[in-house]
């Protein structure tokens, strides 16, 4: 059983993002506009993270989200064949503040799907899920909706959440992540 697989055996369909003819399409509702992903490989598996419980709302008072530990990012985009997890989260402006919750949003992101790592071990008896996975994080700022391909806008070090890749456009192939 891949890793895919393993995956949609406990989290809900209402958390995936659809993929449709090796496309997604990201959307936030907050920031008002949405992102395409084309040419996705076969096994890719995008995950809705912001749908994980906010442990700091009233009723599930469990930590105190203080330090941002209850942000999550937007998604998480997972391929076993291309051992890559790449974290995104959409953002509006470009605004330096909003940059920084932006990195908060891509850590917690990170726990969410460490958390499915430990879920799969623990009540599926599958370990290291993600052994071997390079992690990339990139927050996508909104664009225009002409249709002209993802612009790199930062750094293109994207191996941790603190040192994400900025980008801004309407879409991108999956090989230029």
């Amino acid at each position: 059983m891949g890793t895919r697989e393993i995956l949609k055996e406990f989290i809900h369909n209402n958390a995936l993002a659809p993929i449709d003819n090796n496309r997604v399409t990201l959307s936030e509702s907050q920031a008002g506009y949405a992102f395409n992903i084309n040419h996705l490989p076969n096994d890719a598996l995008v995950i809705k993270c912001d749908k994980f419980p906010n442990l700091a709302e009233a009723g599930k008072e469990f930590f105190k989200g203080e330090k941002g530990e209850c942000k999550r990012a937007d998604y998480a985009l997972i391929s076993e064949s291309e051992n890559v997890i790449i974290f995104f989260e959409l953002a509006k402006t470009k605004d330096a503040k909003k940059n920084s919750i932006a990195k908060l949003q891509l850590k917690g992101a990170e726990c969410v799907i460490n958390y499915c790592e430990l879920v799969a071990k623990e009540f599926l008896n599958k370990h290291q899920i993600f052994d071997g996975f390079v992690r990339k994080y990139y927050i996508i700022h909104y664009a225009n909706t002409e249709k002209r391909p993802l612009k790199s806008v930062v750094s293109p070090n994207n191996s941790t959440s603190e040192n994400p890749r900025n980008f801004s456009g309407p879409f991108v192939t999956f090989r230029r992540l």
